[in-house]
């Protein structure tokens, strides 16, 4: 995406406050209340091993040529490593209805990434026009608490849902190529400036067209951005096996039924969460899908640590 760049006196500006909207070869764009500076980071941070993510607060120093430097990063609410992006609010999770077909463990993954950052998320399921089976899904993650948009980015459908969803804040866009992500942001800013990729014979998933991180303002504190490499994030070692029930709402209101406090809730006796499964009170799909993360995690040594 075109970045553009104002005149501005440097004459009078020498320390100024901003947020890196970009990041691309080693060089990062801070917005500031007077343009836009193509800047590097100062020496230090490669010593310290901290590297500047776009949607870092920082503060930044302009020399007399108009070369900027980032100077200072400020604390984090949170940051994700692949992608690097920090300070993300929220998170739009788009599947497609079909063509390809959604993934709800990939789903049930962001989702849990979200809730541990701190990140309210999400789902979208994209192709509505197609009225295909995979639209089930979003009566059932609606049914687990969550909130979902069905659109339709050929038909102009459901857009101004995700609009008001991103209203304040930066919004993380994420989802598997092919399944309309870039047709969806198109249409939301307006504009043709994401690149559309076309569908795999042999996959049935899209051509990677996002290279880089990247803000896209859309109003007054209000930021989108898509986040190519998303699709490949691994839960945080910060959550233990224990802890992963409390990021599944619809079945964490059953473990408290549970016999025994430290159950794993997979498929012992006297377990309230399977009981519930066996009953058909919740998802069996969203239930299997707990049990591969909980045992990717119990095989995960680091989290322990």
């Amino acid at each position: 995406m075109k970045t553009t760049f104002r005149t501005v006196n440097l004459k009078t500006m020498k320390i100024k406050e901003g947020k890196i909207v970009k990041g691309i070869g080693g060089f990062y764009y801070v917005e500031t209340t007077d343009g836009i500076f193509e800047c590097r980071a100062r020496g230090k941070f490669r010593k310290d091993s901290i590297i500047p993510y776009v949607g870092d607060n920082v503060k930044i120093s302009v020399e007399d040529d108009g070369s900027g430097y980032v100077t200072e990063i400020f604390d984090r609410k949170n940051a994700f490593i692949r992608p690097p992006i920090a300070n993300v609010d929220k998170l739009l999770i788009v599947s497609a209805s079909a063509n390809p077909a959604p993934d709800p463990l990939f789903i049930d993954k962001m989702l849990v990434t979200a809730e541990a950052a701190g990140v309210k998320s999400a789902l979208c399921f994209n192709k509505a026009d197609l009225n295909a089976p995979g639209l089930e899904l979003a009566d059932l993650y609606r049914q687990a608490g969550y909130d979902v948009f069905v659109t339709s980015a050929t038909d102009n459908y459901g857009i101004d849902d995700i609009k008001r969803f991103m209203q304040n804040g930066i919004t993380a866009v994420c989802g598997f190529s092919g399944v309309g992500k870039s047709s969806i942001l198109n249409l939301i800013t307006d504009s043709s400036d994401f690149q559309v990729g076309e569908i795999s014979t042999k996959l049935s998933r899209g051509k990677h067209t996002t290279r880089h991180v990247e803000l896209v303002k859309m109003a007054d504190n209000t930021y989108l951005a898509d986040t190519p490499g998303f699709s490949m994030i691994s839960i945080p070692d910060v959550i233990s096996p224990p802890q992963l029930i409390e990021y599944f709402p619809d079945l964490r209101e059953y473990a408290d039924l549970c016999k025994f406090t430290d159950c794993s809730h997979t498929c012992a006796k006297h377990c309230g969460v399977c009981d519930a499964v066996s009953q058909n009170k919740v998802s069996r799909q969203r239930y299997e899908n707990y049990k591969i993360l909980y045992n990717s995690l119990k095989d995960n040594k680091e989290w322990g640590k």
